[in-house]
């Protein structure tokens, strides 16, 4: 199989890897990484050049996946990389969003160069520090967690499954949330009927409401849960996978897994709809 930079999937792996090995190898002021962000809008481009190649995917949702995670981690190598500055030798961000150093990081890094006690030269941990803040973005059980990060157990915000547990969990709700995407898919494959039933005379509502029919108003609100459903689908399907994965190879605690939605109960007002 040829090389082939246009393909989404090979986009987006050149991307990661860029990514974890500008972050694992240089430091918080190397003039590297504002060169690595060239790179990275580079791969951007590519997916938004040719974004209707397909020729290796039987399923739509896998390469714009793909090319959804390179747009993603383009911004991620930005703020990460570039404006927090985050670095192994401090083993966290060395500045704030807003530009201003991280002071007690600061006199961390200068201590630890004082004296010598610099975080080991281990490729290993320099590229599993770096993997890490790929799948980071709550950064849980930290002191940069952002706020209302659900807990693994509502009636005990302490306890923390064992690795066990959580890799079974999600093995089985990623597994789950697969299998459905893929039944949903296979249930629009048909699109005979797409013509009538999407219709640009039906785009106007309310200025027609007089003409508008029970079957377009069922079809104007499946359509709208069943993009919702999808879209919670995939998200439950790639942060449970990458859980499994991180987890099971050792690369980050359990701890820095919680859910990634709280209850649906807590649904009770906008607000809390979005926390």
């Amino acid at each position: 199989m040829a090389f082939d930079l246009t393909n989404p999937l090979v986009t987006f792996v050149l991307s990661l890897l860029t990514f974890i090995f500008i972050l694992a190898g240089t430091g918080p002021n190397s003039i590297v990484r504002p060169l690595g962000l060239g790179l990275m809008s580079f791969y951007v481009f590519l997916v938004l050049y040719n974004p209707v190649h397909r020729p290796l995917f039987t399923h739509q949702l896998y390469p714009n996946l793909a090319g959804g995670s390179t747009f993603n981690l383009g911004l991620k190598y930005w703020s990460t990389i570039l404006l927090q500055r985050w670095s192994y030798e401090a083993n966290g961000p060395t500045r704030t969003i807003n530009g201003q150093p991280i002071l007690e990081q600061q006199k961390k890094m200068e201590a630890k160069k004082r004296e010598g006690k610099q975080r080991p030269l281990d490729i290993f941990s320099r590229l599993s520090f770096a993997t890490r803040q790929v799948f980071e973005g709550r950064y849980s059980g930290t002191p940069w967690e952002v706020r209302n990060v659900p807990p693994f157990d509502a009636n005990n915000l302490a306890r923390v499954p064992s690795r066990t547990e959580f890799i079974l969990k999600n093995t089985i709700r990623s597994v789950i949330c697969m299998v459905l995407l893929d039944i949903i898919g296979q249930a629009g494959k048909d699109t005979s009927q797409n013509s009538v039933i999407f219709d640009q005379r039906k785009v106007a509502f309310f200025s027609r409401f007089g003409d508008v029919t029970g079957e377009e108003v069922a079809v104007r609100v499946f359509s709208s849960l069943t993009t919702a459903l999808v879209t919670y689908l995939l998200f439950q399907a790639i942060y449970a996978g990458s859980g499994v994965l991180m987890v099971a190879l050792g690369l980050s605690p359990v701890e820095s897994w919680r859910p990634l939605f709280g209850s649906i109960t807590e649904i009770r007002s906008l607000r809390n709809t979005w926390k």
